[in-house]
Order: structure tokens, then C-alpha cells, then sequence
């Protein structure tokens, strides 16, 4: 019974409004009606147009404060309705506050629930890279043509051959699953990171808050230096924010590394769902303990486990670079067809969730978002 008079009530408000947004938009026309008809009563008495339209405007007065006395009323009646709302939503409350708790309770689960579903649906599926010209940078993973499926990884010999694609200003690779432990300032603790080649910065953009990128000349090169590039958070974190960071050599996996670079804040690597707090270059591969083993991972053709992002050239657009990225695919599969059979190259912008599990987020988010407005919904019902 309170439900549907509630209910009645807010259809009874809502017709109200549309009254009051449809007479506001013709209140003017309505005073110029009322203007003409007095100025045909006086043309009738005899007046001529001239002098009718004086006396009628004399006699109606003016016209703009004639509007304003009249929107005064409308609002005078809203706030008298929004006063009387209000005391009478007070003493419900008053009266049952066990209602009362329940439906502040709920409204703020179901508010709470969608703002935090839609914040984390915000954050991985619709913000930009924080990197310069984030639509210009580009996703290149390998695809299936029977499936249609993307996002899988291609061999490291595989995205040398990608590589000269004229479409692209710099295509750099990157492995965003690299644990370490850190033993420097602390205790030793594991952090998650990239291996990336040495023109990754150079491709990707994002802006540094000391130091810069790697060496595109030496950093590919395995047998040089240690270096690493540290994340913003790491840097804060583990490091306190050292302003004098940047030269220095940190312990890394038991091993002496060199810091080059700290990213500015918001940046973690390319790939939404994997994030990186650090990255080694190309000449580091042989320490990253996932990829060392029986097979060689830069050389071998079959293994599988980099991906590729590129910047776009100016002038050429995403269809452009998928259209030479398709033929450089076909390509491969002719060539090689044990590694390669039945596969193709895709390009997407980059940043976003990765192809291969997005349609899994996509009804994750849509499923949670489904039950935080069955809670909302439920919540505004009960406060009827």
C-alpha cells in the first residue's frame, strides 16, 4: 500500500514538471497571445492599429515582469511541495527508524556498489594510456583466422619480421611477466614487472619523472650493463621518492642493476590487466627464469611469448596498419606454416584489455553492474 502510493505520488510530481517545462517554454508566446487579442478588442472600438497596440500594451503592463510574477508562482508552489515533502519524509523517519536504517543502508550499498563497478569499469575498458598521443599507439598481437580470436603472443623472430612495417614511426616488444625481488632499501621483496626492448620508450611515449629510456643502440644487446626503468609507485614506495635515484645501482634477483629512468605517476606498461612496476631491457632476457630453459626465446620460431606495440606514422590510420599488419601475417604463414598455420597479425588501439580476454571482462563488469542496480533498485523501491 505505501509502495503504490508512493509510487502515485512521483507520477503525480513528474506530471507536474512536464506542466511546469511545457508552460515555461510558452509563457512568451502565451503574453503575445493575450497582447493581439487585446489589440483586435480596441481595432474593433475603433482605434487604429497604432494606437491600439499602445493602449494595449499600457493596459497589460510590463510584459517581462508579467513573466517573472508568474514563474514566482510555479516556484513558490514547487518549494511549498518540496517543504511539505521533506517534513513528511522526517517524520516517517522519526517514526520508524528501523526503515529508517534499512533504507539508508541499502541506497548506499546500491550507490556505493555502482560508482565503485563503474570506477574499475573506467579504469580498465575506457581510459586512455597516460602517454603522449594515446590513440596513435597501437596493440599488435597475433590473431586466428578460423576463430577470429586476437591478443596471443607471437615468437621473437616472428616480431623481428613485423618489425619493418612501413605504417609504424618504431614497433617495440615487450614480456609484461617478469617477478623480482628487490633487496635494496629493506626487506626483500618480489614485484612484477616487463621485459620490453630497448626502443619500448621510444614507441610508447609515456613521460618520465626522472631520467629517461633505454639505449636502442646497446640494450638489446645481451652481456650489457644491467638497467632498469622503475615505475612511479616503486619509486615512491620502495625507493621514497630518492631524487637522486637515477645513476644508481639497486639489487635486483641478487643481482646489481643500474637505474635509468623513473616514469611519472599513472603510467604501469601497455597491457590494462598486467601491470608492471619495473622494466628490464632486451639484454636482461637470459634473467627472466620464465623464459631461460631448453628452448632459445630469441631465436626460436615456435615459442611464442612477446607482444608488440607500435606508434603510427603520421598521415596513416589503425585500418592502414592492420591492412599491412594482415599481409605481413600471410606472409609469415607462407613462409614458415608450422609455426604459423592459420594465424594472422591484429592491430587495436592500445591500452585496452587484452583481445583474447575481453569479451570475460566485458560480462564480468556487466554482470556485476546488473546486480549493483538490482540493489539500487531494490533500495529506492524500499524508501517508497
Amino acid at each position: 500500500m505505501g509502495l503504490a502510493m508512493g509510487i502515485a505520488k512521483w507520477k503525480r510530481r513528474v506530471r507536474f514538471w512536464r506542466e511546469h517545462v511545457r508552460r515555461a517554454g510558452l509563457l512568451s508566446e502565451e503574453m503575445e497571445s493575450h497582447l493581439a487579442m487585446k489589440v483586435a478588442d480596441l481595432m474593433e472600438a475603433g482605434m487604429t492599429e497604432r494606437d491600439a497596440r499602445s493602449e494595449a500594451r499600457r493596459q497589460f503592463g510590463n510584459v517581462t515582469r508579467q513573466m517573472e510574477e508568474s514563474r514566482a508562482v510555479w516556484i513558490a508552489r514547487w518549494m511549498t511541495d518540496l517543504v511539505q515533502d521533506v517534513c513528511f519524509a522526517a517524520r516517517t523517519f522519526r517514526k520508524q527508524p528501523g526503515f529508517t536504517a534499512a533504507a539508508v543502508l541499502s541506497s548506499a550499498l546500491g550507490i556505493g556498489g555502482c560508482a565503485t563497478i563503474f570506477g574499475i569499469a573506467n579504469v580498465a575498458l575506457l581510459r586512455p594510456l597516460p602517454v603522449e598521443a594515446p590513440s596513435r599507439l597501437m596493440s599488435i598481437s597475433r590473431s586466428y583466422v578460423k576463430t577470429g580470436e586476437a591478443g596471443d603472443t607471437m615468437s621473437y623472430p616472428n616480431f623481428l619480421d613485423l618489425r619493418p612495417a612501413r605504417s609504424f614511426q618504431a614497433i617495440a616488444g615487450y614480456f609484461p611477466l617478469v617477478a623480482a625481488t628487490i633487496s635494496s632499501n629493506g626487506e626483500p621483496q618480489r614485484y612484477w614487472g616487463s621485459l620490453v626492448t630497448a626502443n619500448y620508450f621510444d614507441a610508447v611515449r609515456p613521460r618520465f619523472a626522472l631520467g629517461r629510456g633505454f639505449d636502442a643502440a646497446r640494450d638489446d644487446t645481451r652481456g650489457e650493463a644491467p638497467a632498469v626503468v622503475v615505475s612511479h609507485n616503486l619509486w615512491q614506495g620502495r625507493f621514497g621518492g630518492d631524487a637522486h635515484i637515477v645513476g644508481k645501482t639497486i639489487e635486483m634477483n641478487k643481482r646489481r642493476v643500474k637505474v635509468v629512468g623513473v616514469t611519472a605517476a599513472g603510467f604501469r606498461g601497455t597491457e590494462v590487466a598486467m601491470v608492471s612496476d619495473f622494466w628490464w631491457p632486451m639484454s636482461m632476457v637470459d634473467q627472466v627464469s620464465i623464459l631461460t630453459g631448453q628452448k632459445n626465446s630469441i631465436a626460436d620460431r615456435d615459442d611464442d611469448w612477446i607482444w608488440g606495440v607500435g606508434r603510427l606514422r603520421d598521415g596513416v590510420g589503425m585500418k592502414e596498419a592492420a591492412a599491412e599488419a594482415e599481409v605481413i601475417g600471410k606472409r609469415l604463414a607462407a613462409q614458415y606454416p608450422a609455426p604459423n598455420r592459420d594465424t594472422s597479425l591484429h592491430v587495436e588501439t592500445a591500452g585496452q584489455v587484452n583481445a583474447g580476454l575481453r569479451r570475460g571482462v566485458e560480462a564480468f563488469f556487466l554482470l556485476l553492474m546488473a546486480v549493483t542496480i538490482l540493489v539500487l533498485l531494490t533500495a529506492c523501491a524500499g524508501s517508497l
